[in-house]
């Protein structure tokens, strides 16, 4: 093992540090992404809001401080912020950061905030950040392993650490770290080297009750990169610079001793090694604004009951979507949801639907809407594919027993809440790391639907075109002035298809005709009494199939 120090007090790495402020400061001031109230934002500051958002059960002294993103309402976008804010320093939390202070003019919420300060990070003399040995073969192998361990006497959330090693040896590491718990359940682990840093953060779990359990040293997290070529071989320092453990049930920091690592070059790496995990860098920000559509298909149901879909279509990579959609709860209820982007083990996906009709009368997204958030990497840049209409989604839904022909529409209305997300659910994507709304994005565009409902009538004559219930010559001119004079649309379409064929021609007239003065077969079943059509086509009463 390498030398041990302890070093305690306020500690975020990335340059997100501020002085702690005591419990006596104005209720009026607060720290912006300070959830548990310690004066710092740290990594405890992410599991603390995320525990809030989707567990319950941790007092907040000041809800002010856990809107991270400054939208004015606190749900999970305030709690991926943090993640990233304090793991890599991204700058994505505004004012008052990183200073306390009072909330900036024009910004002014309905949170509350009584007071701000009165938390303070866990004592713990046995919690221990540590790093093992990296090795490097060497040669044209420049490869290395890094294993971080952990020690609590308390159930932790996860870690984050920043390790330093001798300048100018990084050349790439991977952004995606490896769990070594054996609990990893949809959660975040990343590491992202900067000069000779590295910044790594290990969450175990976003959403579910996944802890870490206490005791002595064991692996956490493991991350892999490549040395910079050429480097003799040699044993060379590897320094823990920051680090806290974030305990499990209150969300608080724990400040624990540090235990520096080796990296041991086993042989010389060659100036031609090459790296084998990837290679670092990241493309830099397009300037251009983006343009985003969402859209909603219309849909003609007929007898059956619809499935909606919606696409995403967009000139930049949409790494997270989030959703509200407004329906009419008197007329339809949603019966599932199927996401169809994304893997659930590497990013996020949370979708809700409310059914409820307890106010007569549709009146916004109070009730009958859809919600939906979905990110579809938690560590890595991972984006729709671009200038592509992306199927992201399908909605399900029955139309409600009573409800005849008519047609409702399906419009994307900000405000419908997950009681899961802590907070009302708006139309926006995450791009570049950044989100977007339609109200900032011009080029952001949003498409209902128009739903068609049209009860299938599966009870008629066939060759009554006029629904007269007698079948005569007046049928025939029925269809014929149908099929070739614009007249009025039959009662029933699958009534003119007397030869049942599946086809509207003029055959079926001529069918009809025939038989009134010919003599020739009959029309088909259901004939002469009114019956179900017992052949399967595209044809139904309101509705040719394409």
């Amino acid at each position: 093992m390498g030398r041990t120090r302890t070093l305690r007090g306020s500690i975020l790495g990335v340059a997100l540090a501020v002085t702690a402020i005591p419990a006596t400061s104005r209720a009026t001031e607060f720290l912006r992404g300070d959830a548990n109230s310690d004066g710092v934002v740290t990594f405890a500051d992410a599991h603390f809001m995320l525990t809030h958002v989707f567990r319950r059960g941790l007092t907040v002294e000041c809800e002010k401080a856990l809107d991270a993103d400054g939208s004015g309402i606190v749900t999970l976008s305030d709690g991926i912020v943090l993640v990233y804010a304090t793991t890599f320093g991204d700058s994505l939390i505004p004012a008052p950061f990183p200073e306390p202070g009072e909330e900036p003019p024009g910004s002014e919420t309905s949170l509350s905030c009584d007071g701000w300060g009165g938390g303070e990070p866990i004592a713990d003399p046995s919690a221990t950040i540590a790093v093992g040995e990296a090795r490097v073969a060497g040669g044209n192998d420049s490869t290395f392993t890094l294993v971080i361990e952990a020690a609590s006497s308390t159930s932790f959330a996860g870690i984050y650490t920043r390790v330093v090693f001798p300048s100018g040896s990084i050349a790439h590491v991977e952004k995606t770290s490896a769990d070594r718990t054996g609990i990893y359940d949809n959660g975040f682990s990343s590491a992202r080297a900067q000069g000779d840093r590295i910044d790594i953060g290990h969450m175990a779990s976003i959403v579910e009750e996944t802890p870490i359990p206490a005791g002595s040293l064991s692996e956490v997290v493991e991350v892999t990169g490549c040395i910079a070529t050429p480097l003799e071989a040699g044993e060379y320092p590897i320094t823990v610079e920051l680090g806290e453990i974030v305990d499990w049930d209150t969300g608080r920091r724990i400040d624990p001793t540090f235990v520096d690592g080796i990296l041991i070059v086993e042989s010389d790496i060659s100036p031609t090694a090459t790296c084998a995990v990837g290679s670092g860098g990241d493309p830099g920000p397009d300037p251009t604004p983006p343009n985003v559509e969402f859209a909603l298909a219309d849909v003609t149901a007929v007898g059956v009951d619809p499935v909606v879909p919606l696409t995403i279509w967009s000139d930049a990579g949409v790494q997270a979507f989030l959703f509200s959609i407004d329906f009419d709860e008197e007329v339809l209820n949603v019966t599932g949801i199927e996401p169809l982007v994304g893997n659930p083990g590497e990013g996020f996906q949370a979708y809700y639907f409310d059914n409820s009709n307890n106010t007569p009368g549709n009146a916004g997204v109070d009730e009958g809407y859809i919600t939906g958030a979905h990110i579809l990497h938690l560590t890595m840049p991972v984006a729709l594919p671009v200038n592509t209409e992306v199927e992201v989604a399908r909605f399900a839904f029955e139309v409600l027993d009573g409800v005849g022909e008519t047609t409702t529409e399906l419009e994307f209305v900000d405000g419908g809440q997950d009681p899961h997300a802590g907070g009302p659910t708006n139309n926006r994507v995450t791009i570049g790391g950044t989100p977007l709304t339609p109200d900032a994005l011009p080029s952001f565009i949003l498409i209902g639907a128009t739903l068609h409902v049209l009860p299938d009538v599966t009870i008629f004559i066939r060759g009554d075109t006029n629904g007269d219930e007698q079948i005569d010559i007046s049928d025939a001119q029925s269809a014929l002035g149908y099929l070739f004079l614009g007249s009025t649309r039959p009662v029933c379409l699958d009534a003119v298809d007397v030869n049942d064929d599946g086809e509207l021609n003029v055959t079926d007239p001529v069918a009809l005709l025939s038989y009134l003065f010919l003599g020739a077969e009959p029309p088909a079943a259901p004939f002469p009494n009114s019956g179900e059509d017992p052949t399967i086509d595209r044809i139904t009463c309101h509705f040719i199939l394409p």
